[in-house]
């Protein structure tokens, strides 16, 4: 199904039902049915507009959605159906790469004085706990930048997972925040290859040149990790490469690589942002949502068996 734009991001998927937030319009929802055929936009409302908004995220969940926005920061939670989200005042500090982990948790990237990346956690319900675990991220150059990555939840087994973009690595924590186990990708670069200077009139650190990107993204879901490699592997078709993008999925339990598959450039697009939810990939490829349906060797490995 052609958007007509590209700045959607995926918000979520309920009761059949899959949620596109949208970057250019940070308070508009679309909801599209599974199979691509209905379409249906929704306005959102809060309590709070006076804040000072600069990245507005919607998360969806069965019951709940949550607008959230690190830089203020702010969280704000609803009921899927009404559409309207009311301040939630726990969270005092900035964040990124949020998921949500349940109705009243959010998981979170964030930064210790030094301005290096660790990952935290808060209960913005009655209590309005938070907590940081120093001992996820590892850091291997300056902390900073060599750290960078993605957060993600597995809405099935209620798994955190950390995929760094510039090594060949991957974290698995539990729903409190604690660690289960680390895991490898089939990429061969275990250490960031990043390059970092230091601008003393500003008092800031930057990288001095490009990084070499390991995973672009990921997406974990029933006990597995889909990851868009960013290098080429050794036995791969250079051509299709050029035509395709190249996701790679692994079982997090067992720590085992389980296949690749392709998924199609559409007008010379390569795969932006992605989903999994049951059988189905969903993927944006320039200004479209495709979905492929995934095969049984896939499927086959999911830590909950899906009813059919």
């Amino acid at each position: 199904i052609d958007l007509k734009f590209n700045s959607y991001y995926f918000a979520g998927e309920a009761n059949r039902k899959i949620y596109l937030g949208n970057v250019t319009m940070p308070l508009l929802l679309t909801e599209i049915d599974t199979t691509l055929k209905s379409k249906n936009e929704i306005t959102i409302t809060i309590d709070r507009m006076e804040l000072p908004f600069k990245y507005v995220q919607i998360n969806v969940q069965s019951d709940y959605f949550f607008v959230s926005d690190g830089t203020v920061p702010a969280i704000f939670r609803g009921k899927t159906g009404t559409w309207k989200a009311t301040y939630q005042p726990s969270q005092r500090t900035q964040f990124s790469n949020q998921v949500f982990i349940d109705s009243s948790t959010v998981a979170y990237r964030t930064r210790k004085e030094n301005y290096e990346g660790i990952l935290g956690l808060t209960n913005f319900g009655l209590k309005g706990s938070s907590k940081v675990n120093p001992g996820l991220l590892q850091k291997q150059v300056d902390g900073i930048f060599d750290t960078d990555g993605v957060l993600m939840n597995d809405p099935v087994t209620n798994k955190i997972l950390y995929m760094y973009y510039y090594r060949n690595q991957y974290i698995v924590a539990d729903c409190n925040l604690n660690l289960v186990s680390r895991g490898k990708t089939i990429d061969t670069v275990s250490k960031a290859k990043i390059k970092v200077a230091f601008n003393s009139d500003r008092n800031e650190t930057k990288m001095s040149a490009p990084p070499l990107i390991v995973n672009k993204n990921g997406n974990a879901y029933n006990g597995l990790l889909f990851i868009n490699a960013a290098l080429i592997g050794k036995f791969e078709d250079a051509k299709m490469w050029n035509q395709a993008s190249m996701i790679d999925v692994y079982d997090i339990n067992t720590k085992s690589y389980i296949q690749s598959f392709y998924v199609y450039n559409i007008d010379g697009k390569k795969l932006g942002r992605y989903m999994v939810h049951g059988e189905n990939f969903y993927g944006l490829v320039g200004t479209h949502l495709v979905v492929y349906k995934l095969n049984k060797l896939i499927t086959s490995r999911y830590a909950v068996k899906q009813k059919r």
